[in-house]
């Protein structure tokens, strides 16, 4: 988020400050009431909610740190403290050193045949890599007796807690003993930093303390990650420390971190226990503060201590002010059954995405909540739905944090096509914040992660169409291009270009000649043409080459199928995972060598076919297929889409879409890419008001502050 200021290491910072100042397009202002008839707060606050459930975890965060809390405010009984910068890389395997480690995550070389085959004697090698680096919990802030004893559940009774969510901030009120327990925790905008306000008279007898202690951060799960009971695999080091406050640094294996942990009207005191640090409040004290702030550098951590009151003051404004900027949709006016649940969706996913999803790289797929079955690495493929949703709801410069992390592996991604005989740079499918690929058998034949930076570049530019927006994006958009030109295979029987081996984003195994891929190279090709044409230049021979003589997109009786290989199992034995056919003209806009008329047939095809309430569907499913259905004038198909009550499109009480192995990101970040393309449009759509939304009177859209999409 803009303003916070422990962001990883200088290099960073410096990189993002130039990258958006570039080409940042002009921030939306802020929206007053009565502008045009949305009421901003009475819209976010409508869905403000009770969490009452123990260890039920809520995130406070500020985009790129998370505090995940259970209902005591803390994290008593679950919750852990994430970050963009908080990665660890467990031990080497026995015989192996860093150095052993390929720079672009693969032994291959040459071009491509198949999925990756991978030494036999390097199995070891292998799985470290799959597992690291790995994201972190930082540490764990509790609630405890005197003396340092834990809360038991049953000792905890009438929970009242609520989220506000126009303020980040959450209240919770509990009963230990008969005496309640008031608490308010918030993050802070400027820092990562978690403030906490507690009051209770069971403060002033000395029966609660709060204790703050760290894990060894291996990939344990349970209600927190990391091992508490491996003392001397880390160290936690005191530089310096007073009667109210102590600076500690963190070491554990190669991962080094600085916590600031400090009190107001209570003392701190370490423990017997090691990694362990306890805060007792002063005799006769009701109430006290406390705040813990983590930064990756351990020197600079901040020497001022604000205060609760002062860090609830900017957090409010901060959020005030995100609120009231960018875009907004009101559902209230509808008599639809379904609306009041997707009204809740959408301010939730935005508060969602904004706490956890703003960070210094693309998301994991758990968000910052926890560790994912991919070590909460970013699978890039997903980077579309983490990012391309900011450009429509008018945030752009939050998407441009995450967006410089191309910049920053984009060495990386040119050693890989280097290795692989391929010109230009080959983006990761799976990464850390290096940029090393992570070795899976598909991970290089996965290919629709690389074109996401032309379809970044194109929504950037329709923000900020300026000659700084075609100078910062140039060499990203050029050495991607050259990559997607020359992977392609030269049939000499056919007189074409196949897209072979490749694996396409549905993932049901290898094959040739994928139709979302073949539809997305053209648009990336064609977009970086444009490019070219926009600055004066030429246009790249080879790009044009490619583009005329690509194979054509997959037909069979009527409608596009996955590959030319599976014609006859798209819609019979295959039927489930991400329906690629249907990408192809609904998020993608109308481009050379797609068929408007087989698109529509193919999405009332795949409408009654495909198994939507299948467990292998995932969150961003359906919003990719309400975009397709609006695009094709099937309004009726995208909001039922859209609203599905099925698996993968279920959203918990938090607004996370739960349509994935794990709390599922993605799924919130396509829906909010979806909801503005129904509300505000697309080129060459409809001109009435909200038009992926049937107009039967069931449906009173307003909004304001919406980019139409491509």
């Amino acid at each position: 988020m803009a303003g916070r200021t422990s962001m990883g290491c200088s290099r960073r910072n410096l990189l993002l400050g130039a990258l958006t100042a570039a080409a940042a397009p002009k921030r939306a202002s802020l929206v007053r009431k009565g502008a045009t008839g949305i009421d901003r707060k009475a819209l976010v606050t409508r869905h403000n909610f009770q969490y009452n459930k123990l260890d039920g975890v809520f995130q406070i965060g500020n985009g790129g740190a998370v505090f995940n809390c259970d209902a005591t405010g803390l994290q008593t009984f679950a919750g852990n403290i994430m970050t963009d910068w908080g990665w660890n890389w467990s031990p080497m395997p026995q015989g192996y050193t860093r150095a052993d480690v390929p720079i672009t995550g693969t032994y291959e070389r040459g071009r491509l045949k198949g999925p990756q085959i991978w030494p036999a004697s390097e199995d070891a090698l292998y799985h470290w890599m799959r597992e690291n680096p790995h994201r972190m919990n930082l540490g764990r802030l509790r609630f405890v007796h005197a003396r340092g004893q834990p809360l038991k559940r049953e000792e905890v009774s009438g929970i009242d807690r609520h989220i506000d969510i126009y303020t980040v901030k959450q209240h919770t009120v509990f009963q230990l003993h008969g005496q309640q327990v008031t608490v308010e925790s918030l993050c802070d905008t400027r820092a990562d930093r978690l403030a906490v306000r507690i009051t209770s008279s069971a403060l002033a007898v000395g029966r609660l303390w709060i204790m703050l202690d760290f894990p060894y951060p291996d990939r344990k799960q349970g209600p927190w990650i990391g091992d508490f009971h491996a003392p001397q695999k880390h160290k936690t080091l005191v530089v310096r420390r007073a009667e109210t406050w102590v600076h500690l640094q963190r070491i554990a294996d190669s991962s080094r971190y600085g916590v600031m942990f400090t009190g107001k009207h209570a003392a701190i005191y370490p423990d017997e226990r090691p990694h362990t640090w306890r805060l007792i409040p002063l005799a006769g004290q009701t109430t006290i503060e406390l705040t813990c702030q983590f930064a990756p550098d351990a020197v600079n951590l901040g020497q001022r201590h604000p205060s609760f009151a002062e860090t609830e003051k900017a957090t409010a404004n901060h959020w005030e002010r995100f609120w009231n900027s960018g875009g907004a949709i009101d559902l209230s006016g509808s008599s639809n059954p379904a609306a009041p649940e997707l009204e809740r969706r959408i301010v939730l996913a935005q508060y969602q995405m904004a706490v956890q999803e703003a960070g210094d790289m693309p998301g994991a797929e758990i968000g910052l909540i926890g560790l994912d079955q991919w070590s909460s690495q970013a699978n890039m493929e997903m980077a579309v739905w983490h990012i391309g949703h900011y450009a429509l709801w008018n945030r752009w410069p939050l998407a441009m944090r995450e967006l410089a992390f191309y910049w920053r592996i984009k060495p990386v991604a040119r050693a890989l096509a280097r290795q692989l005989d391929y010109r230009g740079v080959k983006w990761p499918k799976r990464t850390g914040p290096g940029g090393r690929n992570v070795p899976w058998f598909g991970d290089n034949i996965l290919a629709w992660q690389q074109p996401h930076p032309i379809f970044f570049a194109e929504l950037h530019y329709r923000l900020a169409p300026t000659f700084e927006t075609l100078e910062l994006w140039r060499d990203i958009i050029f050495s991607t291009a050259d990559y997607m030109a020359s992977f392609p295979t030269w049939n000499k029987t056919l007189k074409r270009y196949d897209l072979t081996p490749i694996m396409p984003a549905c993932e049901h195994g290898v094959t040739s000649n994928s139709v979302y891929e073949l539809a997305y190279w053209r648009f990336a090709l064609t977009a970086a043409q444009t490019w070219h044409r926009r600055m004066g230049l030429p246009a790249d021979p080879r790009w044009a080459h490619v583009l005329k003589h690509l194979a054509p997109l997959p037909v069979d009786q009527g409608v596009y199928v996955i590959s030319e290989q599976w014609a006859k199992a798209t819609y019979t034995t295959i039927r489930n995972n991400h329906p690629d056919m249907i990408g192809v003209y609904g998020m993608l806009p109308p481009i050379a060598g797609v068929d408007p008329a087989i698109a529509h047939a193919t999405v009332l095809k795949t409408w009654k076919s495909w198994d939507w309430a299948g467990k292998h569907e995932y969150g961003w499913d359906l919003p990719w297929m309400a975009m397709a259905a609006a695009r094709v004038g099937e309004p009726q198909i995208a909001i039922s889409a859209l609203t599905a009550k099925v698996h993968g499109n279920h959203f918990d009480i938090r607004g996370i879409n739960t349509g994935g192995p794990c709390p599922y990101v993605p799924g919130d970040g396509a829906l909010l890419y979806a909801a503005a393309f129904l509300t505000a449009g697309w080129d060459g759509g409809p001109h009435h008001n909200a038009p992926g939304f049937p107009q039967d009177g069931s449906w009173k859209v307003r909004h304001e502050g919406l980019n139409k999409a491509m």
